[in-house]
């Protein structure tokens, strides 16, 4: 979510940010690399911390984790009554294929590790925020919505979203990723080569769907985005 804010030039220093559902903080890291003030909070990591005003509030993948949707809808409707300018929500996204491997649990799911998960397609939870805060939500990513309090600032990116976008270069932790790279590399170097070759068959990252049945991606990587990650810190 912070990279399509800087892909479309809002961390620019111009704009205050706070992280609402910051977990151990580590977007807060990463924005303080880059010379941003950022402030968050988080129920479970943060809870003392000061709940504030901003420009940008970020709600990410925040709601997928909350089971009670009355709770879901409460923290949604928090967050974007903090913001300024924009909310950008976030939530993980998945098909049927993916969701049907996990045991059914009220509107989501129990993963392996006996944690709600609620997964949710792209339509669907543009639905839920827009019903729960009768504002549009505008996709600018899979699982990332822009919800614009200033309808001046929405008119503006929406004139202006096709322009030349701008790279966010990460700063935190770099050797450290490397380095569990490296080490994941090695104890799934065979399930890695079979993912590659699909991504260079399709030319492009395959769905979870589209591999091999026998290529359990989920349960030993986690996903095809964190397998191209990986590939990409450790392979020419």
């Amino acid at each position: 979510p912070f990279k399509c804010l800087a892909k479309h030039g809002y961390l620019d220093g111009e704009h205050t940010i706070f992280d609402y559902g910051c977990g151990k903080g580590d977007d807060l890291r990463e924005l303080e690399a880059h010379g941003l003030a950022a402030l968050g909070w988080d129920p479970n990591f943060r809870p003392d911390a000061d709940i504030i005003d901003a420009d940008l509030v970020n709600i990410g993948f925040v709601i997928n984790v909350i089971e009670d949707i009355d709770e879901r809808i409460e923290a949604l409707q928090r967050a974007y009554s903090l913001t300024k300018k924009i909310l950008v929500v976030s939530a993980m996204v998945a098909g049927e294929a993916t969701i049907s491997r996990f045991r059914p649990y009220k509107d989501g799911i129990l993963t392996s590790k006996n944690t709600f998960q609620k997964y949710y397609s792209q339509t669907e939870l543009q639905g839920f925020i827009e019903r729960t805060l009768d504002e549009d939500a505008i996709a600018v990513a899979p699982g990332v919505f822009y919800v614009f309090k200033d309808p001046i600032e929405q008119q503006t990116y929406l004139s202006s979203r096709h322009r030349r976008h701008r790279e966010w270069n990460h700063l935190t932790n770099h050797e450290s990723r490397t380095k569990a790279a490296e080490v994941l590399f090695a104890k799934y170097q065979q399930t890695l080569e079979r993912f590659w070759a699909v991504c260079l068959e399709l030319g492009r990252l395959p769905t979870m769907d589209e591999l091999p049945e026998d290529l359990d991606l989920e349960k030993t990587i986690g996903s095809a985005k964190k397998a191209l990650q990986i590939i990409q810190a450790t392979s020419d």
